[in-house]
């Protein structure tokens, strides 16, 4: 624990990259297997689950240091930051840790979920009494959920790749998916991370849990030289750039994988898509894709009006009615209710797993219970704007409001979760055909 601690005070004193990756090579040198997994874990972007409420870690920590609430309160706001208002504000300790980080995690952090108040209240008293400052700034971030490092992914793979002597491309492949929460960091499973490449052969031979790594996700970057300073065409895959969110469907050993281009697993989220590719191999499952597209298209324009007079007009003279303040005001409005939704939808994922407590494998169900309310709130917001526009579109952005402050407490309650859910996804959608009429109307 005293070394990672160092090593992370070390990182966060510095903004030279030189001076991080040599911090960094140097604790991976030296580091335990066990501790090195998880290291590499949380400093490749691994985020560990809160163990302890914010407000009793606040309580105990504010008890054992004797201070009364609003002093607390005062170096809080003077300092900023929990972790270290506690670390800065608690008695010096009074005796010594010889625990190595992983020993810390698996033992005494991880076992703090569930517990009881008393019994986290002795325990964290315990903890801090073993540790110095940084040690306990690291531990309050680590068990209080808030941990961040200010090092780049690419930089631990940089100091991994140096200390293993392998190729940093190879290490990179395989740290795609180290930090699925569902694969716990283990000393066997960083060996096989810094394993020497096999001689004479260009791809390792896989292990058992790492036949389903997906090759890594890179941006798309000009070219800045002669396309034919790529060399023979032949030598290279070309992949179309997609708008969307990119992923992999990888299919090896008669099994079938989904990654995110956050590499995330994604298999059970997607289980069709999933028994599509094992039945059928993985580029049947976007030749459907692509057909679902066409046949959309398809129902467009056989569905759509045909004989629709259309006076002549031009791209530029379309502006115009960017002119009209009623015109802004009405796709002022729905940018800011996409945003009210889109802030929310895009942490629904962790708050259902972290805090809700659903599995993985039930939030794809839950997310298609969002979905049926978009499907009902669509329909339905039609039909009320057909009666009253404007009285309508006001009542359904409060009804967000009040639906979003609800979720607040609900998402504790996996019933009470769902039920929310399912008709902020009717709100969510039911004012777009009252704003799309707004316009369409100015």
């Amino acid at each position: 624990m005293k070394r990672f601690a160092t090593l992370y005070a070390a990182l966060d004193a510095t903004t030279s990259t030189n001076d991080k990756l040599e911090a960094l090579i140097a604790y991976f040198a030296g580091a335990e297997p066990e501790d090195a997994a998880w290291a590499s874990y949380f400093l490749a972007g691994g985020k560990p689950r809160q163990s302890v409420p914010t407000r009793l870690l606040t309580e105990v920590a504010r008890e054992r240091a004797g201070l009364p609430e609003w002093l607390f309160e005062e170096s809080y706001q003077a300092v900023g930051d929990l972790a270290e208002t506690i670390a800065h504000v608690l008695p010096p300790a009074s005796r010594e840790s010889s625990l190595g980080l992983a020993q810390w995690i698996e033992e005494r952090v991880l076992t703090l979920r569930g517990a009881s108040p008393a019994e986290l209240r002795e325990r964290l008293l315990s903890y801090w009494d073993e540790l110095d400052w940084s040690e306990r700034f690291l531990l309050t971030k680590l068990i209080g959920g808030g941990f961040r490092v200010g090092v780049a992914r690419q930089l631990v793979v940089r100091a991994l790749a140096e200390v293993a002597g392998v190729d940093h491309k190879r290490i990179a492949q395989r740290m795609v998916g180290w930090t699925d929460s569902r694969e716990k960091p283990s000393a066997a499973r960083y060996l096989r991370l810094v394993a020497p490449a096999a001689e004479g052969d260009d791809v390792d031979t896989p292990h058992e849990s790492d036949i389903g790594l997906p090759y890594p996700f890179f941006l798309a970057h000009p070219l800045q030289a002669d396309p034919a300073s790529l060399g023979s065409l032949a030598d290279w895959i070309v992949e179309w750039k997609w708008d969307g969110i990119r992923a992999q469907l990888v299919k090896r050993a008669g099994r079938v994988w989904i990654w995110s281009r956050g590499e995330d697993l994604v298999t059970e989220r997607f289980p069709e898509l999933a028994a599509l590719g094992q039945a059928a191999g993985w580029r049947s499952t976007f030749w459907v894709v692509t057909l679902i597209g066409v046949a959309a298209a398809g129902a467009l324009a056989v569905c759509l009006p045909r004989h629709i007079e259309m006076r002549e007009t031009s791209i530029l003279r379309e502006f115009d009615v960017l002119k009209n303040p009623q015109v802004l005001m009405v796709l002022g409005i729905s940018v800011l209710a996409s945003a009210s939704l889109f802030s929310v939808f895009t942490y629904i994922t962790p708050i259902l797993e972290d805090v809700t407590g659903f599995s993985p494998h039930a939030v794809t169900y839950v997310l298609l219970l969002f979905g049926l309310g978009l499907t009902v709130g669509s329909t339905l917001g039609g039909k009320l704007a057909d009666w009253k526009l404007l009285r309508s579109l006001l009542s359904f952005l409060l009804a967000i409001v009040v639906i979003l402050t609800i979720f607040a407490g609900t998402m504790h309650e996996p019933v009470a979760a769902m039920v929310t859910i399912f008709f902020w996804g009717v709100l969510a959608f039911v004012i777009v055909p009252p704003l799309q009429i707004l316009i369409v109307n100015h």
